[in-house]
């Protein structure tokens, strides 16, 4: 999943992440969240949109009983 420079699909970055990647989001707005990837502190931190969609949780999901 590309980061995007605003909650555009024509304003993608060089830097992305892949499936399996943790990131941190800092707030979700109209489809897209606002996330950072990186190491605390370090230089090498990128921040920008994902579009929502290219995302999954890391908490797995609770199953129902039927």
């Amino acid at each position: 999943a590309f980061f995007h420079k605003a909650t555009n699909s024509g304003t993608k970055k060089k830097a992305y992440v892949v499936k399996g990647d943790a990131i941190r989001v800092f707030r979700v707005q109209n489809g897209w969240v606002e996330a950072e990837f990186g190491a605390i502190g370090s230089n090498k931190e990128t921040r920008g949109w994902i579009k929502e969609s290219a995302l999954f949780t890391a908490v797995p999901q609770k199953k129902s009983r039927k």
